[in-house]
């Protein structure tokens, strides 16, 4: 068996994940596999220590935490952006069904306030006039497609209107619309 590792963070700091079926911490590796590291026990994880879910994509898995404004008000989208560059991840995209299930299900449950919209990571293409998933990991079609209602803003999923309900909305502090969440996320190659 080979293990397939992915590494993000930089020459000095780096992170490494490795590929492989999600496990719990402390499950031994069998004793007839072979092992990269030594020094290693442990069955890795494939995702990092903490709050994070695993879901199964088409181009290998993707590791996602929502993170929420704990106090009433709208998180401007470029703080979201940045909060999940200075984690080493990116603002997420939801492909599959299971994402978007366990997210309509975890979000309002998981959170001590009411989470009415979640910054999503997707791009306008002007040429074509659509809105794509921009992580890089989802398929890039977003479907359905975001309703317009703030020109030149950016997509945020609004829970509180239902199912997949996605719209381009103001991106700033001043918003009359509240967007008090963003999921971050980052790739494990299958």
């Amino acid at each position: 068996m080979t293990k397939v590792g992915y590494t993000v963070g930089n020459e000095h700091d780096p992170i490494i994940f490795h590929a492989g079926v999600p496990c719990e911490d402390g499950e031994p590796t069998p004793s007839d596999s072979p092992t990269t590291n030594p020094l290693s026990t442990k069955t890795p994880r494939l995702c990092m220590n903490g709050p994070f879910t695993a879901f199964k994509r088409k181009n290998g898995y993707w590791c996602a935490i929502l993170y929420t404004l704990q106090v009433p008000g709208s998180q401007p989208y470029e703080v979201a952006v940045d909060d999940c560059v200075s984690n080493r991840m990116m603002l997420s995209s939801i492909e599959t069904d299971e994402e978007w299930d366990y997210w309509g299900k975890n979000i309002p449950a998981a959170t001590k306030v009411n989470v009415t919209g979640v910054w999503m990571g997707a791009s306008y293409n002007e040429s074509a006039q659509k809105w794509y998933w921009d992580d890089g990991q989802a398929t890039p079609t977003m479907a359905p497609q975001p309703k317009v209602v703030t020109p030149g803003g950016k997509v945020a999923w609004f829970l509180y209107e239902g199912d997949r309900v996605l719209k381009v909305s103001n991106t700033t502090l001043d918003s009359t619309v509240w967007v008090n969440g963003y999921i971050c996320g980052y790739p494990v190659p299958a």
